[in-house]
């Protein structure tokens, strides 16, 4: 048992071939699974390491949250063992090159073979993403590629997922796909500029897996001939805003160009959402939370909002700046939300907008902090802070989906509050610091769930990067004081 292990030897159902790699407590070899004639790597604790009790669980436990990821892309995790003899597990073995062996030996992928590739990653990704698994920081041996197939290692650990290591694999993938990418060919400049946004870490919401995905999918069908205009456009946590970049120029092409500011639009209607909508515009009165506060009984409307814009359309600069917040950044210039115009016409004949039916009762969305609070002063009320939502919330029988703010009949509080569990989530008025993170700097807050996430309806809190943020499931409702 003391000596080291070699080719040829017989560890359980495995005949060990070839030591690939090896690490502080790990060795990696190429192995042959007797039983079933089957090529596989088996991971295996050194001796030393495996009797660390410590150790051994946690790569056990390691081993079973691998185990339970079911993913075409994802290699696969066969079976684990852990014994006085051997501590090991034996997983897929991928067949192609990885990316740092092709960037070694010079290999350049035309742009189509890209976005392919970055698609198929990305729906990796969000599998990880929506069972909330962690995983290890991914590197460029992790990922491999055969032909236009891509394939990566189960990095799946036991453990809390980290955000910010997941943003710093994009950057790292970007990277790596950017130096690879062909020059000079149809469609190169529309995957630089997607490659250069998953680069640039620096931006206020970092590019998302599923924006990665969905963006991946606009490229290829644009450059196999596929692509057809759309009749609506959406913005928010799963849309890239063009915010004046040249390198998004592209996006208004072939049959997308509605108007310079128009942005990628994206599937964000759910199973088991409602997506039947009320002509009926909102108009219930605010709700009394308090000896001298009332709070709006729904969420800001399309209707209410249009009747803002139009109203300060009508006044001076200097009349429409005594609106704005004295911090409001002096780039923005408006206060219309994102595709307003696909959005206010479409609310207007009862048309679907993003893929869902809207109306003028539906809530306003695609709205920033600057933007509820300009609405609010105009209505004479302000935001309501993050104790006063949440004093004012009590639990509903039901979390609203998409549809008309004032409809919702079992998201409704015994006091006549509508829509706190759901819908859309909701700024409040003041940077509050997160308690699950006490010593990071204070952050703007939207409040309960959403028609796209859910989350605990009524409970939900949500840390936003900047003021500055939209969304397609992001609103407002105010508060006014006698």
């Amino acid at each position: 048992m003391g000596q080291t292990r070699q080719s040829g030897d017989i560890v359980g159902d495995y005949r060990l071939l070839e030591a690939v790699s090896g690490g502080v407590h790990t060795r990696t070899w190429k192995a042959e699974q007797i039983s079933v004639q089957r090529d596989v790597m088996l991971e295996m604790l050194k001796r030393e390491s495996a009797a660390d009790i410590v150790l051994k669980t946690n790569f056990l436990s390691d081993v079973r949250a691998k185990a339970a990821v079911s993913h075409a892309v994802i290699g696969a995790v066969y079976e684990a063992h852990g014994d006085e003899d051997a501590t090991y597990y034996a997983r897929e073995r991928l067949l192609g090159k990885s990316l740092d062996q092709l960037i070694e030996e010079g290999n350049e992928f035309a742009p189509l073979e890209v976005v392919f590739l970055l698609e198929q990653l990305a729906d990796a990704q969000l599998h990880l993403e929506s069972q909330d698994l962690a995983a290890v920081s991914i590197a460029a041996h992790h990922v491999i590629v055969d032909g236009s197939a891509l394939r990566m290692m189960n990095l799946v650990s036991d453990g809390p997922r980290s955000e910010a290591q997941s943003t710093a694999g994009k950057q790292l993938l970007g990277a790596l796909f950017d130096e690879m990418l062909l020059p000079a060919q149809p469609g190169s400049t529309r995957v630089g500029s997607l490659l250069a946004y998953m680069i640039d870490l620096d931006r206020p919401v970092p590019l998302t897996w599923k924006q990665i995905k969905k963006l991946s999918r606009q490229v290829i069908d644009q450059l196999e001939g596929n692509d057809q205009p759309s009749a609506s456009k959406s913005v928010g946590e799963d849309t890239v805003p063009v915010n004046g970049s040249p390198g998004w120029g592209w996006a208004l092409v072939s049959g997308l160009i509605f108007g310079a500011g128009l942005i990628f639009y994206f599937v964000v209607v759910q199973p088991g959402n409602d997506s039947s909508v009320e002509e009926v515009e909102a108009q219930l009165p605010p709700v009394k939370i308090g000896p001298s506060l009332s709070l709006s009984a729904h969420e800001v409307t399309i209707g209410q909002y249009r009747a803002f814009l139009e109203s300060i359309s009508k006044r001076d600069a200097a009349d429409r700046a005594a609106f704005d917040h004295p911090d409001q950044p002096k780039d923005k210039e408006s206060h219309h939300p994102d595709d307003w115009f696909s959005l206010s016409g479409a609310a207007k004949q009862g048309n679907a907008w993003s893929d869902r039916l809207v109306s003028d009762g539906c809530p306003i969305v695609g709205v920033d902090w600057w933007d509820a609070y300009a609405f609010s002063r105009w209505q004479g009320g302000r935001l309501p802070t993050l104790s006063e939502w949440k004093s004012a919330s009590e639990p509903t029988e039901a979390i609203s989906g998409w549809g008309n703010a004032s409809a919702p009949e079992m998201d409704r509080t015994e006091s006549g509050l509508i829509g706190m569990a759901g819908n859309v989530r909701e700024w409040t008025r003041d940077d509050e610091v997160n308690p699950a993170f006490q010593l990071r700097s204070k952050k703007p807050v939207a409040c309960g769930g959403s028609f796209l996430t859910p989350g605990t309806g009524v409970a939900s809190r949500v840390w936003l990067d900047s003021r500055s943020h939209r969304a397609d499931d992001l609103g407002f409702r105010i508060i006014f004081e006698k």
